[in-house]
This record gives structure tokens, C-alpha cells and sequence, in this order.
């Protein structure tokens, strides 16, 4: 149709073939099958005969013509009696309902798409599906015209309709069919595509396809393993992943994140739909084999938008040329992508973080363990591994700040001092080594943010990103600052930029959760934890986190499920912990003990479950000894922690509700006055206030900053539930706030 209404427009005009490519492909590198194709179905459907043209004739060296007013090869009777080509051929185009089909199509389409944009949001199918709904029901307007060109259903059955002066009868099916059948034929073939695919679209969730990116970027897969032994496995992650970075330092060159890349491990997946899936015209897919002291590394790199490969080679050298195989794909991936190299990116390439290959084979295996390190157990592997790498080479910068994170990860589930300490020693370690590398800036804001200096954190993470603004790491780092902050509209921006980045970052997928929670938005905070645990299906930490926020929620069942699931995956001190908040809760004060005294097995110093333990103790009749010995343990514990952050909000609201339980007014009141300037908005620091003044005698003012509380967030169902506030039961409003 488009090269006829092309060629309409210029009747008896020789029309050069370079412009109706143009015009009907949109570009002129047309194969010739394809240009002879289309003419001979033209040619059908006009009955035209090519060595006697009555509507289509070629003009060697000037086009094809569109002869108007000429008989077709069986005479005038073929023409009909209303004369001229044009007529003729919309008189067919008519008889043949095409126009009303194509009209009833796009009616049946607009249906279908409002009704899925309704089904689609409340079964929560991926941002994709309705692109491909859409793209899908386009392409089946063509099925449409050509069953309504071609067929004539009736009650006898589907026959083909010749062109010839006939009329349809009455016994022909309205469009309606047509279009019908069109639709149909759509979405069938969408669905197909979806089955085959849908590794791809569900990949993490909710990231939607990306639109494909013809610039200079490239994707690196996790090379396989060729060995088949975890030996090799480590080294063939750690092997892309350092070629991903070294891509990364080449000014002009974009390259898709690490998580990003990876979410596609062990997927059979095609490139070309991985490519479209990160936005990156390239993708790099290797292999390697480790024999003794010698490595084979085998690279393809894959056009993402054919799926054939325009470069490939195979290394083949001892082992100590392995920063010379990196650096040597990223030259000729570079060369072969079009993106010259400055003498900037050259000496980036050049760098080599450790002349100690045993040091840097252990660098490797430590951030295998670090990354898929569930539990204190795997922590202390993974810290080995980095403290062994650092023993083997004393200068080697990036194994220091490899165990500065490790320790960092053990001091958020333990709460001890001392592994900040030890955190604190490996980050200043590695930034004396090498004060400019990448990844000692990102130890580095960690360390400052767990340490309440925020302004020292953000110019860490800032720093990274001058760098390279596509580090979703600093994007998170900068939000867990932010958060630290009370600045909620920052965190959330950095971390969706994290999250379109990196779609599969975990700690950024956990950390928006978080911040849900804080905010009181439970439901959301659910849902995060949900997403999570769809990448990492048995993760403790995750399902203990999605029983808080059903907890919060009111959804008990659904949150002692998680709980107990959580701990049955992992013990540890916090599964247990949530579990000892449930039986509090439930009024099981004994049971709720016990939990927490397990929760101490794995966390001894942890000054929360002392405190919780104090709580529980203090509702039990003739507890009031062990519950003042408990909440003493805790305020020795918590103002060790102050000492390491004196901005921890949550240790400073915890303690002033100790202090004041135990009888130290002077202090509770300045450490909640603290915790007030720092997060005025945290509806816990107000329920701190209820507590302070429940213990002064101050019932009318506790009422009122549990007005305060409720009114930012903290559920009914938990006041109703908190024995620490029955004086307040009986108080005018209580029973309200309660019951929302």
C-alpha cells in the first residue's frame, strides 16, 4: 500500500528506486529480494502482467512509472466501467471492507489496551508488558488488511477472494470479524514472545526495557566457566568485572553497571535482547579457563542490535600477564566500538592495582565471598580472604578498603565498637596506599556516614561521582547520608538514580525500603521487601525486614510467618530479636525473653537487645531486679556506640527511654533533646517523650506527644499493644488513637 500510494502520487512519473526506498522503508539500503517482493505483490493484486504493464511499468536507469488511464493486460472489461486505475483500486479496497476493518481494529485495539492498563496494574506485570502490548497490537493492523484483502469468511467456510468485479454477498461476516481475527492474531504471537522472553521482562521486576542506545556503550556478561570448578568460578567474575571497570575509566565510552550486567547470569537469554535491556549497543561475552600457571580467555563482542559478533579473540598466556588481558580487551573493544583512547584513558589502563598475583588472586576471592555473604559466619570468611590479600601485599590499596567494608557490614549487625575501629584502621590504611582510587573514596563514605559526619560522607561519594556519575554505589552511599540527614526527598532521588543504574542493586532495593518504613509508609516498605526477596528468594535480613512492615500494618499472621521463616533460614541475633518483639507484643513476656537471650548468642554487645530485654523483664512480676541490670547493660553498650556516632538517633532516643526507666531524669532528658534536633519528624522520639514523661508523673503531656507520634505514623494497633504505655489507657483519646 505505501508503494502504491508513493507511486500514486506521481502518476505516469518515473520514480527513482533510491527514493521509493525512502519512502516506503525508510532508508535505502533495500535488498533487492526485498524491492522484488514487494512489486510482485503489487503486481497481484492489480492482475498486472510485468511483460505486458498496464499499471506498473520499469524504466531501466529511471524507476518504475504508475500508468493511469491504461487497460491492465485483460482488457477494459478488467477496468470496470467506472474507469481509471485509482478508482479501480479503491472500488476494491471498499468491496473488500478494508477500510472498515482497519477502522473496527483500531476500535477492538483501544479496548484491549484500556482494559489490560487496568488488569496489568492490579496483577502488577512488569513496566514492559504494556509497551509490548502496544508494539504487538501495531503490528497486527497488517494481519487485519491482509485477511480483509484476501479472505472472504462466510457460513460455508474461509475462501480466498480473488480480485475480480464481483461483489461480497450478504452471507460475507461483518469487518468486525476481521478485525477481530487481526487482534487475535496479536496477541497470540505477543503472548509467544512473552513466553519465550520472559526471563528477560522479569528479570528484577520492575526495571522496564530501555530504548535502544546506538552510542558507543557496551555491556560486560560474567564470563562462564570453563573448568566447571569454584576455583575458576571467582576468577571469571572477578575477571569481566575488572574489565567492566577498566572499560569504564575510557572517556566516550558508556558502560552498563556490574548488578546490571550480571542480573543475567546462568539466563539463556539472547545478547541482542540483553543489549536493548540495558540500553547498550554492545555486549561482551567471554569465557575462561585456568591450567596451572596459564589462562585462556575467550572474548566475542556482540552487535546488540543484529546479535552477531563483530570481534573475537582468544588469550592464551601465563598467568602474570592477567592485567595485560584486561587492559588489552579494553583497547580493542575501544578500536572496534570507534572510541579513541586519550592519553588519560591509556594511563588508567596502564595502572595495576597489586604486583603480587597471589594477592590479587585472594583480592578476587574475597569479593566473590563479600558479595553473596549472608551471616556473620560469611563475613568473617570474606574478611580473611581481604586480610590475607593485604598480608601478601602491604601496599595493595583496594584490598584495605575491601576489608574496611567487610568491617562495616560486621559492626551494623553486631553494634560492637571495636569493629568500627577495625573498619575505621583498614579505610585509613588504604587511603595512605592510594588516596585516589575509586574504591577507597567509596570505603571511605561509609566509614564517615556510620560515624554521624555526614558532610564528610557526602564529599566521598561526591568525589566518585565527579568521576564517573554512573557509580550507582556513591548514588546509594550518598542516600544513606542523605537519610542520616532527615533529607527524604534527596534519598529517594539518589536512590532511584541507584536503582535505574543498577536495577538489581539489593542495598538499594532494601535501603528504599527502609526509608519507606521511616517515612510510615508500610505498604511501600512491603512491597521493596517483596522485590527483594524475588532476586534473592531466602534472604533472613529481607523476610525479617517484610515482617516488620506487615507488623506495622496490622497483618500479624502474614508477619509471623516472615519472622519465623526468616529464623529458620538464619538464626541470628536479628531474626531473633523480631521474634522477641512479637511475643512482647503478645503479652508472652517470658517467651519474649528467651528470644532476646538467644538474639544475644549472636550479638552480645548489641545494646537493643538488652534494653528489649529490660522491657520484657519490667512487665513480669518481681522482674524489676533483672530489668534494671538489663538497662543498665544497655546504656553501657549504647554509650559505647555514641562514642562512635553521637548522631545515631535511634541509640540516642533508646537510651533517654532507658535512662528515665531506670530513674536518671537529667540524663534521658538531654539525650532525647538531642535525638529531637536531629530527627524531629521520627514519631519513635515522640513516643521517647511519652516514656520520659509517663516517668515524671506527666500523663497529660505524655498523652499529648502521643498525639504527636500517632500523627506522624506510629500505628494504633502498637499503642494498643504497648504495655509500656498502660497509665495511658485510660486517658480521654487514648482508646481512639488506638483503634485508627
Amino acid at each position: 500500500m505505501d508503494l502504491l500510494t508513493m507511486l500514486a502520487s506521481r502518476p505516469e512519473q518515473a520514480v527513482p528506486l533510491k527514493e521509493i526506498c525512502l519512502a516506503v522503508w525508510g532508508h535505502e539500503h533495500v535488498s533487492l529480494e526485498d524491492i522484488d517482493a514487494t512489486l510482485s505483490e503489487l503486481r497481484w493484486a492489480l492482475e498486472d502482467d510485468p511483460d505486458r504493464p498496464g499499471f506498473l511499468e520499469a524504466e531501466p536507469d529511471a524507476g518504475f512509472r504508475l500508468l493511469v488511464g491504461a487497460e491492465p493486460a485483460g482488457g477494459a472489461e478488467a477496468i470496470g466501467q467506472d474507469g481509471g486505475t485509482l478508482r479501480r483500486i479503491v472500488r476494491d479496497l471498499r468491496r473488500r471492507h478494508v477500510f472498515r476493518v482497519a477502522a473496527a481494529y483500531s476500535i477492538a485495539a483501544w479496548v484491549v489496551i484500556q482494559v489490560a492498563d487496568v488488569l496489568f496494574d492490579a496483577l502488577g506485570a512488569p513496566a514492559l508488558s504494556m509497551r509490548l502490548l502496544v508494539v504487538t497490537l501495531g503490528a497486527g493492523l497488517p494481519i487485519a488488511i491482509a485477511l480483509a484483502w484476501a479472505y472472504q469468511l462466510t457460513p460455508q467456510g474461509l475462501r480466498i477472494d480473488p480480485v475480480t468485479g464481483q461483489r461480497r454477498g450478504r452471507a460475507g461476516l461483518p469487518p468486525v470479524v476481521f478485525a477481530t481475527a487481526g487482534v487475535g492474531a496479536a496477541l497470540v504471537g505477543g503472548m509467544a514472545y512473552w513466553w519465550t522472553y520472559r526471563p528477560v521482562l522479569d528479570a528484577d521486576g520492575p526495571p522496564p526495557a530501555v530504548a535502544f542506545d546506538s552510542s558507543a556503550s557496551v555491556a560486560v556478561l560474567p564470563f562462564a566457566d570453563l573448568d566447571g570448578a569454584d576455583s575458576a568460578a571467582y576468577l571469571g567474575d572477578g575477571l569481566s568485572e575488572e574489565i567492566q571497570q577498566r572499560l569504564a575509566t575510557i572517556a566516550g565510552l558508556s558502560v552498563a553497571s556490574r548488578r546490571s550486567s550480571f542480573q543475567f547470569r546462568d539466563q539463556e537469554v539472547p545478547s541482542a535482547q540483553i543489549a536493548q535491556r540495558l540500553g547498550v549497543a554492545y555486549v561482551l561475552e567471554g569465557s575462561v579457563r585456568s591450567q596451572a600457571d596459564r589462562l585462556r580467555v575467550f572474548v566475542e563482542l556482540v552487535d546488540g542490535q543484529t546479535g552477531f559478533a563483530v570481534w573475537s579473540e582468544t588469550f592464551d598466556r601465563g598467568r602474570d600477564a592477567i592485567f595485560d588481558i584486561q587492559s588489552d580487551i579494553a583497547r580493542a573493544i575501544a578500536a572496534e566500538i570507534g572510541v579513541p583512547l586519550g592519553s588519560a584513558s591509556e594511563a588508567r589502563l596502564a595502572e595495576i592495582p597489586t604486583q603480587d598475583l597471589g594477592a590479587y588472586d585472594l583480592y578476587l576471592r574475597a569479593l566473590a565471598q563479600f558479595r553473596s555473604a549472608r551471616g556473620q559466619a560469611a563475613l568473617r570468611v570474606a574478611a580473611e580472604s581481604f586480610r590475607k590479600a593485604a598480608a601478601a601485599d602491604p601496599d595493595f590499596a583496594q584490598a584495605y578498603a575491601g576489608l574496611c567494608k567487610v568491617r562495616l557490614e560486621q559492626f551494623d549487625l553486631t553494634r560492637a565498637p571495636e569493629r568500627f575501629e577495625a573498619a575505621e584502621r583498614a579505610c585509613f590504611q588504604a587511603l595512605s596506599r592510594d588516596a585516589d582510587a575509586v574504591e577507597v573514596y567509596l570505603a571511605l563514605g561509609e566509614l564517615f556516614r556510620r560515624s554521624g559526619d555526614v558532610a564528610r560522607a557526602l564529599e566521598r561519594f561526591d568525589d566518585v561521582l565527579k568521576r564517573d556519575p554512573d557509580i550507582a554505589e556513591a548514588h546509594l552511599g550518598r542516600a544513606k547520608a542523605l537519610m542520616g540527614q532527615g533529607d527524604t526527598d534527596g534519598a529517594e532521588a539518589a536512590l532511584t538514580r541507584a536503582l535505574n543504574l543498577e536495577p538489581g542493586l539489593v542495598a538499594a532495593i532494601g535501603t528504599l525500603g527502609r526509608l519507606y518504613f521511616l517515612q510510615a509508609r508500610y505498604a511501600d516498605a512491603a512491597e521493596q521487601y517483596t522485590r527483594l526477596l524475588t532476586v534473592l528468594p531466602d534472604d533472613a535480613g529481607s523476610l525479617g525486614n517484610l515482617g516488620a512492615a506487615h507488623y506495622m500494618q496490622g497483618e500479624f499472621e502474614e508477619a509471623a510467618e516472615a519472622w519465623r521463616r526468616s529464623v529458620e533460614l538464619e538464626p541470628s541475633g536479628t531474626t531473633y530479636l523480631n521474634l522477641g518483639t512479637m511475643y512482647f507484643y503478645l503479652g508472652r513476656y517470658a517467651e519474649s525473653v528467651e528470644m532476646y537471650q538467644r538474639a544475644l548468642t549472636y550479638t552480645p554487645e548489641h545494646f537493643l537487645a538488652w534494653g528489649f530485654i529490660g522491657d520484657a523483664w519490667s512487665q513480669i512480676e518481681g522482674g524489676e531486679g533483672e530489668a534494671r541490670a538489663a538497662y543498665a547493660q544497655a546504656i553501657a553498650l549504647g554509650d559505647a556506640l555514641l562514642a562512635v556516632n553521637p548522631s545515631d538517633v535511634e541509640a540516642l532516643g533508646s537510651l533517654a527511654a532507658y535512662h528515665a526507666r531506670i530513674g536518671n531524669k537529667a540524663r534521658a532528658d538531654e539525650l532525647l533533646a538531642r535525638a529531637m534536633r536531629l530527627a524531629p519528624a521520627d514519631y519513635y522520639n515522640h513516643y521517647y517523650a511519652a516514656i520520659l514523661k509517663l516517668a515524671a508523673g506527666d500523663s497529660p503531656g505524655a498523652m499529648e506527644s502521643i498525639r504527636e507520634a500517632a500523627s506522624l505514623g506510629l500505628p494504633g494497633h502498637i499503642l494498643a499493644g504497648e504495655p509500656m504505655l498502660t497509665p495511658l489507657r485510660d486517658k480521654q483519646g487514648f482508646l481512639a488513637l488506638a483503634d485508627e
